[in-house]
């Protein structure tokens, strides 16, 4: 079993399904508060960018939530849901 690579890559898919809804609903959202014209290539300006991005450190952070959870495990009960979550 490896927690850590799940988590990394769970993450990471996690990560790039939210960039893929995330950079055309931003435009969208951007160009209508700008009362500003936009079109269907324009959607996708920057997606690449925002889909390894958010996959890498939407990964990474998992990634370092379950290596943590040692530590998190030695906290008072209060202080590890705050510092983790519930759990």
């Amino acid at each position: 079993e490896r927690p850590l690579a799940a988590a990394l890559l769970g993450g990471a898919v996690g990560g790039a399904m939210r960039g893929c809804l995330e950079t055309p609903a931003e435009l969208v959202k951007t160009r209508l508060q700008l009362q500003s014209a936009w079109s269907l290539p324009l959607l996708l300006r920057g997606l690449s960018s925002t889909v390894f991005r958010n996959a890498a450190m939407i990964g990474l952070f998992w990634a370092a939530f379950e290596a943590s959870a040692p530590l998190r495990s030695r906290l008072p009960p209060l202080a590890a849901s705050f510092v983790g979550g519930w759990r």
